[in-house]
């Protein structure tokens, strides 16, 4: 075979793979993104319900937490008694709303998200959430939050 002829074949290989390749990769994020967005959900019907069962299914066991305040939440028994206490101390509906979805790899992600809480009597804590997403076994779950007040 002369290598004008490999030349072609590889061509035209590649031209016939990447679509395939693109498809493939949109595929997953179509279906990462569902799946990260359900997570989401999740985590904030949890806080909101105050569902300590469901929390335990969308975080890591090995979760670590960075509140607004600076203070660290490291495993999961820190992170769930930190946030019932933050959810005594904050009252009110809580809003988690992702403005975007940064792949790292097909196993990893970060989340940004918009964070508030509206008391009852209307006023609004505005807030940035970082979530740090691992796929397992069981499907995506938590393995990082950080909490950060606007500048």
């Amino acid at each position: 075979m002369g290598k004008r002829k490999i030349k072609i074949n590889l061509a035209t290989l590649v031209i016939f793979l990447v679509p395939f390749f693109s498809q493939a990769q949109g595929n997953f994020r179509k279906e990462a993104d569902i799946s990260i967005q359900q997570l989401i959900s999740d985590y904030n019907s949890a806080r909101e319900n105050r569902n300590e069962d469901l929390l335990k299914r969308v975080l890591l066991v090995d979760i670590d937490q960075l509140v607004s305040s600076g203070e660290w939440r490291r495993g999961i028994e820190e992170a769930l008694e930190g946030m019932r206490s933050s959810s005594t101390n904050n009252p009110g509906k809580r809003e988690l709303e992702i403005e975007k979805i940064r792949y790292l790899n097909e196993q990893n992600a970060v989340v940004d998200t918009q964070y508030r809480i509206i008391s009852e009597n209307g006023n609004e804590r505005n807030m940035w959430s970082t979530f740090i997403v691992v796929k397992t076994i069981e499907g995506w779950k938590i393995a990082a939050i950080r909490n950060m007040l606007p500048a």
